[in-house]
């Protein structure tokens, strides 16, 4: 084995799926925060609400530009946003159980 042989075994192995993991925990978070901030800074509670909104609004961005950049996703951009955006009708549902 000459001595790039293991790096690039490794990057192989790894590169599947890693943009697109990396784009869409970092978005992710990002947006639950952002969520968190913004119903608290309106002062309509704490936080709770805004960070499912935050999260499921972010996420669906998350997960649509890192299949975008990640050319390993992109015959699942469709299906992937679309799934992300369905479970977004729960929100209002479980606001009743996080009424403040």
């Amino acid at each position: 084995m000459g001595p790039g042989v293991v790096g690039d075994i490794i990057m192989i192995d790894l590169m599947p799926g890693l943009v697109f993991g990396l784009t869409d925990n970092g978005l992710l978070i990002f947006g639950a925060a952002t969520g968190i901030g913004i119903e608290r800074y309106f002062k309509k509670g704490s936080g709770v609400v805004g960070s499912l909104w935050g999260a499921g609004v972010g996420n669906t961005f998350s997960d649509f530009l890192g299949s975008v950049l990640d050319p390993t996703m992109h015959h699942m951009i469709g299906g992937i946003v679309l799934g992300c955006l369905i479970p977004l009708l729960l929100i209002p549902v479980l606001q009743q159980f996080y009424r403040e």
